[in-house]
């Protein structure tokens, strides 16, 4: 799901801030 790998993608950045 395009949406699901849009959510990782936010929560790996937000991990990295």
């Amino acid at each position: 799901e395009l949406y699901l790998t849009l959510v990782t993608s936010t929560k790996a950045h937000a991990k990295i801030l």
